[in-house]
Formats: structure tokens, sequence, C-alpha cells
């Protein structure tokens, strides 16, 4: 039931590279959206109580309006192989992040504090940094059930 985990990262690959504007250095702006990433991993373990969920909602929305600017700047580009493979080995290195993002998540949900606001905003900061977080939780949690 745990092998979803290994598909997000897969994701995180293909989804990532497509949507960087000609007049942006790919690989920079590949390096911006992992530290993003990184920054909401760091957010969702500091959670531990109410309060603190309500606050990563908080710093989940400013990592989103900062996702936002990086995905408007970047539209149709064509990566040369050069960037291609940067942009992999960069990916390939923030897998672990997106692992961790991912247990998170199942922490948060069985401690009761992943709330619909604080899923509602990772839902969003994934679609700015494009990946997929919480769907696939959902789809562990949904195996679970059935394995109860």
């Amino acid at each position: 039931m745990f092998t979803t985990k290994f598909i997000v990262p897969v994701v995180a690959v293909a989804c990532v590279a497509p949507s960087f504007a000609a007049e942006t250095d790919p690989v920079s702006v590949a390096k911006d959206t992992i530290a993003l990433v990184g920054e909401a991993q760091t957010v969702l373990a500091g959670v531990k109580d109410d309060a603190t969920a309500k606050e990563a909602v908080t710093k989940l929305t400013d990592l989103i309006a900062k996702a936002k600017k990086l995905d408007k700047a970047m539209k149709n580009v064509t990566l040369t192989p050069e960037q291609a493979v940067e942009i992999s080995k960069l990916i390939d290195g923030a897998q672990g992040t997106v692992t961790k993002i991912l247990e998170d998540c199942g922490r948060l949900d069985k401690a009761k504090l992943l709330s619909p606001e604080l899923k509602k905003a990772l839902n969003k900061f994934a679609d700015k940094t494009d990946i997929d977080l919480v769907e696939q939780v959902t789809e562990v949690e949904e195996v679970e059930e059935v394995a109860d």
C-alpha cells in the first residue's frame, strides 16, 4: 500500500520541466521550484497541533504566491538536452523531499491535523509546483481503509 509514494517523484519529473519560459533560465527555475517544495516540507514537518496546522495554511499560501510567480514567468520552452539532464538530476535529488511531504501528510492525517483548509492549500501548492501530493495521500488512505 505504500508503493503509491514512489509514483509521486515520477509525476514530478514529468511535470516540472515543460513549463519554462524562453527568457527564464530553466535550470534556475527548477532550482527555485525545488526550493519551494523543500520549504513546504519544512512547514509540514513543523505541524504538531491545531495552531501550527493553521499557521501552515498561511505559510503554504505564501509559498503558493511565490509558485504562481514562477509559474506565470514560465511558458512553453523547449529544453536543450543539457538542461533536461541537469533538471532531471535536480529532480532526482528532490524525490526524498516529496516522499517526506507524503509522510508528513500521512502523519498529519492520522493525528487528525490534515484539515480541509490544509488539504486545499496543499493541493493549490502542488498544482503550482506541478507535483501530485494530496491525491496520492488520499489513495494511500483508501487502500489502508480497505485493508482494515
